[in-house]
């Protein structure tokens, strides 16, 4: 059965898709044809977001597969490669963008004239984006490819209002705030890239999710558990996978000692969000200093 927050993920990146080509063509030709090298440059950023969308869309299709016996766990974990490739685009248009700034700044010395329909370029440039990070956005979904994407796109969005405004500027005074725009726009690329780097690395490192002391206190809930210690978590793709070790009645039979940790586990699976695994084991109380060890 599929994942209807995968599902949701899937259809709001392909409409992404859709309003970041459209943006492509906007911004690349109002670029060349108006002479502002910043609404260039955030053509060409478009052309990465289509280039990491399509691949964000392919990961996440991947991720949805079910275990197998060489992956016990699933394949959610292949979506981390959605933030390296955003990682790796984000970076080439940024090393894109500050050779030709080079160029602007000391090999034409700030000689360009930025025509005045450039102006309405940049801002049906900005409504598209707007539109693609809100839709994204209302996307209700744990999906790290769908997060990656949403922060590039309002990376794009805060680009596409500064070169709105600069490019103004830049007709009515000096091209020199479009110089300025262009340099903004390295500067936000930076930042994702930086917070992309980020989340790379809570994805991949098994960072504990923040859920430790409310898995013990549900398990502590349920009859029959008179200790609840050694818990552990892990996320991999937004979903939170949990062990822990249960203390019950050392006369408690076999069977009985089964039926209240299937009970936790299905208490900690209703009762903590994310949560898609729980494997549990049943120790016995040899006294009461022993409860609640961790």
């Amino acid at each position: 059965m599929e994942d209807d927050s995968i599902s949701k993920a899937r259809r709001a990146l392909i409409l992404a898709q859709v309003l970041n080509i459209t943006s492509i063509f906007l911004r690349v030709h109002g670029g060349l044809t108006t002479g502002s090298i910043a609404l260039l440059a955030d053509g060409l950023d478009s052309i990465a977001n289509v280039i990491s969308l399509g691949l964000a869309y392919l990961f996440s299709t991947l991720a949805r597969k079910p275990p197998d016996e060489e992956h016990p766990y699933g394949h959610m974990r292949i979506e981390a490669l959605s933030f390296i490739t955003s990682i790796l685009i984000m970076t080439s248009i940024l090393v894109a963008l500050s050779t030709m700034l080079w160029s602007k700044v000391v090999v034409e010395k700030l000689v360009h004239v930025v025509d005045v329909s450039a102006i309405w370029y940049a801002f049906v440039s900005f409504l598209i984006l707007l539109l693609s990070f809100v839709v994204l956005r209302r996307a209700t979904t744990e999906s790290i490819s769908a997060k990656a994407e949403v922060r590039h796109i309002l990376s794009d969005v805060g680009e596409s209002s500064i070169v709105f405004f600069n490019i103004i500027l830049a007709v009515k005074w000096t091209p020199l705030f479009d110089i300025l725009a262009t340099l903004l726009i390295i500067g936000l690329l930076s930042y994702g890239i930086i917070r992309n780097l980020v989340d790379l690395c809570y994805e991949v490192l098994d960072v504990a999710a923040n859920v430790r002391e409310e898995v013990r206190k549900v398990a502590l809930s349920v009859p029959g558990v008179r200790g609840c210690h050694a818990v552990r978590t892990r996320r991999v793709a937004g979903k939170i996978f949990v062990d822990l070790h249960i203390q019950v009645d050392g006369q408690v039979e076999v069977e009985e000692a089964h039926r209240i940790a299937h009970e936790v586990e299905e208490a900690i699976l209703s009762n903590i969000p994310r949560v898609v695994d729980v494997v549990i084991h049943i120790e016995p109380i040899e006294d009461e200093e022993s409860l609640n060890v961790y």
